[in-house]
């Protein structure tokens, strides 16, 4: 009797092991695979744009522009909404993307800001806080006279320069800007001097030089166009790296200065740390915009200068620029 109990006793445990054996079993089977960087990777929720500037300006129609290509050209699978976050001149909008998870949900809507208030403001973020995305288009800082000037190029226009010392009077606007730091870095690469008189913005830049208050401004194509195409104003030196839609206009590249260029850099960028697969994910879609015409319409519209480069280029292009703006803060006593 005892060793037929014994024998049940035994015969009960083992089913009890093998039942607990079989439960982990099943457990390790069902846990999911860790996520690697090397898989594919979609959003699975709605994204976030974040700009750093007012609803209604440049930033949020270039915004809402890539978000509509994204999602009806590019296949996007889910909703992309914009979100502002202006202040600081845009440092509210950076720290607000690197206070999110770096899931690839929130991607940073960029202007040349990231590489300029980060050094006015001795912030210990700055671009390389991000993973770029890819850069989508430049808008090149110009430098604009009226018609009826008496330079009829970029050259003639420093020769008269450099024989009329501090008599050219440049609108450009703010101080310490793009357009500050575009004038100051032409005066020393070529040792003309002009007397930069600083605006409210583009609109009354205009007004000025139309009016003889000042003899030339920089400002963007975007702005200045109507004018141009009005016959009121002519550019007569592009900042930047791409051809003016008006034929024979000289570059500082022309001039043999390649490290004055100027542009506003529009791309977009993630929260550093972000795994590759979703990087590239991003960057996979917006590249594939290149032939957009919606894209193509806002460009001409707004006077930008469609430049599709990858992540990797424009880091490099903004690593330039941030090295230059900052020269010419110091140059400037800003920083």
């Amino acid at each position: 009797m005892k060793k037929r109990q014994s024998r049940v006793l035994v015969l009960l445990l083992c089913i009890f092991l093998m039942l607990t054996l079989s439960a982990g079993c099943s457990q390790n089977t069902a846990a999911p695979p860790a996520v690697s960087e090397s898989d594919e990777w979609q959003p699975t929720e709605p994204v976030t744009f974040v700009i750093w500037a007012s609803p209604g300006g440049g930033s949020d129609i270039y915004a809402r522009t890539m978000a509509k290509a994204l999602m009806e050209e590019a296949g996007v699978p889910v909703n992309i909404n914009v979100e502002s976050h202006a202040g600081g001149g845009g440092a509210v909008g950076m720290t607000e993307v690197l206070n999110r998870p770096a899931d690839g949900h929130t991607v940073l809507v960029t202007t040349a800001s990231w590489l300029l208030t980060p050094q006015t403001q001795n912030l210990s973020i700055g671009h390389r806080s991000f993973d770029p995305i890819a850069m989508v288009f430049s808008e090149p800082d110009v430098l604009y006279v009226r018609n009826d000037a008496p330079y009829k190029d970029a050259n003639e226009f420093i020769e008269y320069a450099l024989a009329h010392p501090g008599e050219i009077r440049v609108n450009g606007t703010g101080s310490g800007g793009r357009e500050e730091i575009s004038l100051i870095n032409l005066e020393e690469k070529t040792g003309i001097d002009v007397t930069y008189v600083p605006s409210e913005g583009g609109g009354e830049s205009i007004v000025n030089v139309l009016g003889g208050h000042v003899e030339a401004f920089t400002s963007n194509p975007g702005e200045a166009g109507a004018q141009v195409e009005a016959g009121n104003i002519r550019p007569i030196l592009n900042f930047g790296t791409t051809p003016l839609q008006e034929e024979g206009v000289l570059s500082v590249i022309d001039l043999g200065y390649p490290d004055a260029v100027s542009t506003q850099l529009r791309g977009l960028a993630l929260k550093g740390g972000t795994p590759e697969n979703i990087r590239k994910y991003w960057e996979d879609k917006v590249l594939s915009l290149k032939d957009s015409a919606d894209l193509k319409k806002y460009a001409d519209d707004n006077g930008v200068i469609p430049e599709f480069k990858s992540g990797e280029e424009f880091f490099r292009i903004s690593d330039d620029q941030y090295e230059m703006y900052g020269k010419m803060l110091k140059k400037l006593g800003i920083i």
